[in-house]
């Protein structure tokens, strides 16, 4: 079965929050304080694993990590992330006082089993303070926070008062030192999520008082995904209440590459080994455009913004598609196998195709 998951929030809300802090090719590591609760889903591990990627990369500077739950084994857990990653120098805070708790599958595990200096939560100091010893070192602007969790430290940063760290107090050191507040959390237009209610009173507290912008990556994001079968079926269902939306009929074989168009998703591409490139409306369910490739499709790639598609198959040949008329724009030959893969660079100028000869070649894409 070939599936297509809309963004994942929590890779949307680490995209995001570098998106936006830093613009152009050459810029500097975007300078992050990252606050998880580590502690139920596993979501937080990956999290931390693309901060250090991207810090790896020279995209993001660690400047602190903070705890907002209670798990006696959220600590040492994320310390020893770091330290695996190679940043065991990197300070990290925890919630003191009330916060919230619950049970961990995985904290003590990961603790137990690899090498980390904090042992308990009572070794790491107050987030809260320590997110104020950190802003007070950093430009005017400079810092990007990002929130995978309970908000118990944010409303707690901006109850602080002035300190030996900065005479300011929580609101105003957050307006002049912050530039982005990037936080995974609601859900939209309306309903209820984790991080915005196991503490709400923290949460509403927390959003109302912020200084600076605020970006919500909300659970909605990831909750739809689109699925092909061997039988020629397209079937649409939503990971939340686990319910099938929609059944789409319309190839006549197998389904090897599907695509959502935009942020909605109201619209998707399928394709697959009947040769046929199928746009659908997902309201409707109705089929609004069909392109012939001409072989079995195995892989699309979309770029919604620029209004394009890009299509590969059997032949090894990459064909990039016009979405606006339908129309076959190029083709793009070099492969000496069938393609395997396709993906559109972050700046929509290139695709990338991955092929069974072993080879990976980028191509320019037309009027880019």
């Amino acid at each position: 079965m070939t599936a297509a998951l809309h963004t994942d929030a929590l890779w949307l809300t680490l995209a995001v929050a570098c998106c936006l802090a830093a613009t152009g090719e050459a810029a500097p590591a975007v300078r992050v304080i990252f606050d998880t609760d580590i502690m139920g889903d596993v979501d937080d591990v990956g999290a931390v694993a693309v901060l250090h990627a991207l810090a790896d990369r020279g995209e993001a500077e660690i400047l602190a990590m903070g705890v907002s739950a209670k798990h006696p084994a959220c600590v040492p857990c994320l310390d020893a992330l770091n330290t695996y990653f190679g940043r065991a120098d990197i300070p990290i805070g925890v919630v003191k006082g009330k916060g919230f708790l619950k049970r961990s599958r995985y904290s003590q595990q990961v603790a137990d089993e690899f090498p980390h200096d904090l042992t308990s939560a009572a070794d790491a100091p107050d987030a809260a303070s320590l997110y104020r010893k950190v802003l007070a070192s950093q430009p005017d602007g400079g810092v990007v926070f990002i929130s995978v969790g309970q908000l118990t430290n944010f409303r707690n940063l901006l109850r602080t008062q002035g300190d030996a760290a900065s005479p300011l107090g929580g609101p105003e050191l957050v307006r002049r030192k912050v530039k982005l507040w990037v936080c995974m959390g609601g859900r939209f237009p309306k309903g209820r999520e984790a991080n915005l209610v196991h503490d709400g009173p923290a949460a509403a507290h927390a959003i109302a008082q912020w200084p600076t912008p605020i970006v919500f990556s909300g659970w909605e994001i990831g909750a739809r995904v689109l699925t092909g079968g061997r039988d020629g079926t397209v079937r649409l269902f939503d990971l939340a209440g686990g319910e099938l939306l929609e059944t789409l009929m319309g190839h006549s074989s197998w389904v090897q590459a599907v695509r959502f168009l935009g942020d909605g998703p109201t619209e998707a591409l399928t394709a697959g080994s009947d040769g046929r490139i199928l746009r659908w409306d997902l309201a409707s369910g109705a089929v609004t455009a069909e392109m012939e490739q001409g072989e079995a499709v195995r892989a699309l790639a979309v770029s919604a913004d620029a209004g394009l598609a890009c299509a590969a198959g059997s032949s090894g040949t990459v064909v990039i598609w016009d979405l606006a008329d339908g129309s076959r724009l190029q083709d793009l030959t070099g492969h000496r196998a069938s393609v395997t893969g396709l993906a559109i660079t972050g700046d929509g100028r290139h695709v990338v195709s991955a092929s069974a000869d072993t080879s990976l070649l980028v191509w320019a894409l037309p009027g880019r």
